[in-house]
């Protein structure tokens, strides 16, 4: 917690409180928006569950060119499911058994990193 001096006169002051959430978050939607933010630690969810929830949002808005940017291999195909599309960037990094843990994980944390860089463009979580 931080106490930061707004005025001294009347001597006001402003509480930073980081970490402190609401325990009762109203849907899952929601927690999953949070949890993208980075509002909620990634081990909550899991880093899997997460990227999977996220490259469904990438492909229900159609910005899968920023995908593509970085992963070339999936220009012009035709993708339909996130768990498709987090196989085929598995892949593409050279992972050969598509159902090892720590590499869908190692894959997934990287696709978070990602977005939460920029690097995977804008969307929207209404």
């Amino acid at each position: 917690m931080s106490r930061i001096r707004v005025s001294s006169d009347p001597p006001i002051a402003m509480v930073d409180t980081p970490g402190i959430l609401l325990p009762n978050v109203g849907s899952v939607e929601m927690g999953l928006n949070l949890a993208l933010t980075g509002a909620v630690r990634d081990e909550v969810v899991g880093h899997e569950t997460l990227a999977l929830y996220l490259l469904d949002l990438i492909l229900q808005s159609n910005e899968i060119k920023s995908l593509v940017k970085i992963y070339k291999s999936l220009d012009g195909m035709n993708i339909e499911s996130p768990v498709e599309l987090l196989d085929l960037i598995m892949s593409h990094r050279g992972h050969q058994n598509l159902r090892d843990e720590s590499s869908r994980s190692a894959v997934s944390v990287e696709i978070l990193r990602l977005f939460r860089s920029g690097q995977l463009g804008r969307l929207s979580f209404e």
